[in-house]
């Protein structure tokens, strides 16, 4: 699971998918995900429900912990 800036377009959903997989792939779930960050477990789920309201931090706090690569500006 990769989330890359422009290939394909960027979007809530594609952002979604990507973080959703990649929580199953890692055998955890929001609980788990929301102590491993420091994210508050209720703003963690709302994130998933709506992640046009992550913040590029989160984005990148989640994917650190699922080990999920993203590429911004051509830099991973």
């Amino acid at each position: 699971t990769h989330i890359k800036e422009g290939e394909p377009k960027l979007t809530a959903k594609s952002i979604k998918g990507a973080l959703t997989g990649a929580l199953a792939e890692a055998g955890l779930d929001r609980l788990k995900l929301s102590d491993k960050v420091g994210i508050p477990y209720s703003t963690l789920c709302k994130r998933f429900r709506e992640p046009e309201t992550m913040t590029v931090g989160e984005l990148l706090e989640i994917a650190e912990a699922l080990k999920v690569p993203v590429q911004i500006g051509g830099k991973s």
